[in-house]
Parts: structure tokens; sequence; C-alpha cells
């Protein structure tokens, strides 16, 4: 009995067979979901059954470009799957693998089940002990209270470690360059050109404090290196060179730019709030790509309406930002709707953690990004 993994994008269905090899099927799927079917608003989940366990992979319905693949990982794309059994969520079902020509090659056991929205409370009743939850994201927040105890979550970390580093250093850089107000100009047609720092500033010298030293915040500091910047970090493991969450009042005083890269838990929600803001230095940066309930909205609403503070947000409390809010038209506030991570090759390093999932799930080897205590 082999493994599958379902994606709801375009189609793809992912597995790996008896013998290790690793099957793609991009049609011969609707008898698992039907991405013609699919809507903004679904979300779809395949539960996959292997020796009286089972494996669970969640993706959004949302429809996505298409998605290339490196033959090195062992994909093969003439194979179709068929399904038996019927179309209700949740019973366990059957399928078959079958090669170009026809030919039975193997044979998986799933349940399926679909809700609609983000709602993923009632999840529980798919689960059993043991089971394995694979997420694609890197917070997991929103899935925590769906995963029954004796459940093994695995999140996606590591997949949007590139993009999400380089939009902080992009809006970064664009803060310090003054580039909104150029576009803005641009828009309007006009050649807009203040005095002999017009350009703004540069990073050299900038003091970079990482809020949440994860494998993101590793990025970070690997593109900023080359800035000239000094560096700050603080986590909630503290080790050699990363300081603790108890210090970062201390520490927020010093820097000119604080990037938030923290998982939001009951700890962190509302982390940066007034007294937090207060104590940033007086024009100081804030740059949050991570979860928009880590920032308490109206204090940063405040601090920014005041130009005591600007701020970088990829991510709002509420999201989306309701059409109106003093935040779109803030002064030193740049905003993009939660796409830090959303680029062309997601999709290509996502297939290399699920691959490597596969394998090891296989080989029963431990699985990589397991979840505790929420992160």
């Amino acid at each position: 009995m082999g493994v599958l993994f379902g994606y709801s994008w375009n189609g793809i269905a992912f597995g790996i067979l008896n013998d290790g090899r690793l099957v793609l099927s991009k049609v011969g799927i609707s008898g698992i979901y039907s991405s013609a079917a699919v809507k903004d608003t679904d979300w779809h989940h395949v539960v996959v059954a292997k020796d009286g366990n089972s494996v669970v992979f969640f993706v959004d319905g949302m429809p996505g470009d298409p998605i290339s693949y490196d033959p090195a990982f062992g994909f093969t794309s003439n194979a179709t799957i068929g399904t038996g059994g019927g179309g209700d969520s949740g019973f366990l079902k059957t399928a078959t693998i079958k090669d170009g020509s026809g030919n039975a090659i193997d044979t998986l056991a799933y349940r399926y089940y679909k809700s609609t929205g983000n709602n993923v409370g009632d999840l529980k009743m798919v689960f059993n002990p043991q089971d394995y939850a694979l997420a694609m994201a890197a917070g997991v927040d929103w899935l925590l209270d769906a995963i029954p105890s004796g459940v093994t979550l695995c999140d996606g970390a590591g997949v949007h470690d590139v993009p999400v580093a380089e939009w902080v250093v992009m809006t970064m850089l664009a803060a310090y360059h003054n580039l909104p107000t150029y576009v803005d100009a641009q828009r309007r047609e006009r050649w807009h050109r203040g005095g002999i720092d017009a350009g703004g500033d540069d990073l050299e010298g900038t003091t970079v404090l990482i809020v949440g030293y994860g494998s993101i915040g590793r990025a970070v500091e690997a593109r900023l290196t080359s800035f000239g910047v000094k560096l700050l970090r603080v986590a909630r493991h503290p080790r050699d060179g990363v300081h603790p969450l108890s210090e970062l009042a201390a520490l927020l005083p010093e820097a000119d730019v604080v990037v938030i890269l923290l998982p939001l838990t009951a700890e962190t929600r509302r982390l940066v709030d007034a007294r937090f803001l207060s104590a940033m230095r007086p024009g100081a940066l804030l740059i949050n790509p991570a979860r928009g309930a880590i920032v308490d909205t109206e204090a940063l609403t405040g601090a920014v309406l005041a130009s005591r503070l600007r701020a970088a947000l990829d991510v709002t409390d509420p999201e989306p930002l309701p059409d109106g809010h003093p935040l779109w038209s803030a002064p030193g506030v740049l905003i993009t709707p939660h796409v830090a991570g959303s680029v062309r090759k997601l999709l290509d390093r996502a297939w290399r953690l699920i691959a490597d999932q596969v394998r090891r799930y296989q080989t029963g080897a431990p699985l990589r990004n397991v979840v505790v205590d929420g992160y």
C-alpha cells in the first residue's frame, strides 16, 4: 500500500509507490477532488491510510499558477489515478495508480474530507491516534485546535524562508530610500525631487533587531550582512548570540529596525503593544511579515499617525485590513496583502519538503518540522 498526498491546486496528486518510486499525476483524480469545482473559500484535506495509520496533507483550494518539477526528484508524469468508493466525505476509499498503458501499478487507501471556508475545527473526527498532519504553512496557529492529542503536526518551516527574507529586505530598502514617495509621484506624473537627502538613507551602520530567530530570521540575517548593518537577535529559546524575550524591552531602544518573525501563540499575541512601541527609538521602522495579531493595531496606528514610528506590514489585524482604515493612508506605512511568501518558486520548494517527508514516512525516519508547544 503506497502513501498519497493530495494537492488541490491544478488537480495535482503526489504519491510514493511500494518500490519507493515517487509518482506525480496531473489528471484523473476527480474522485479525490475536482479542481474545476474548487472555490476560494474551500479547503481540501486528504487523509491517507497506511498500515493502520494516516498521513494528512492540508492545502488551500485557491487556484495557482502552473507548477514546475525537477526530474531529479524522481517524479513520473505518465501515471494516472482512478478512484473507487463513494463521494461522501470522511469515508475510507481506495485509489488505483495506472501507468501510461492503463496497467495498475499500485493501490492506495485514503479518506477524503472537505470543509467550507477556514473552519477546520471539525477535522478532529477524521483523525486517529498516531496520525500525521502535514501543513504547508510555517505558522500553524490556525490548525492547533483541530489537532487532537496523539496526532503529530508538522509545519512547512523552510518553504517560505527565501521570499519572506527578501520581502523584509525589500521593504526595509524601500522605506529607507523613500521609494513609496516616488512611486506615488510617478502615478501622479510628477518629477518630485527634494533636497540633498531626497534619496533617504542607506542601511550601513543601521541596527536591526530580529524578534524570532528561526529559519526565516537566519535567512534575513544572511541577506543583510552585506549591507553593513549591526544585528541583534531575540528568540523564545535563547542560545549563544540570541537574547531571550525577557531582554527585549532593553534592546528595543537600540534598534533602528525591528523585524517581527515570531509565531502567533498565547505568549506572542499583542506582544507589540503600546509599551513595546513606546520603547522603540523615535523614527524606527517596524516590519511584520509574521502574524497580524502579534501587533496591537490600535497602538501601532496611533504611533504612525503621530509620525513617531514607521511600519512595513504584510499582515494585519484584522485581515484583510478594512477599506478606509487609517493605516492605509498613514505616513511612513507600507502595506502588502499577505503575499511575502507567495512567489512562483514556492511550490517547487514545497514539493521538495513533501518528497522528503514522504520518504521519511516510508522508511520510518523522523519527520521534519514537528510542532511542539504551538510551533
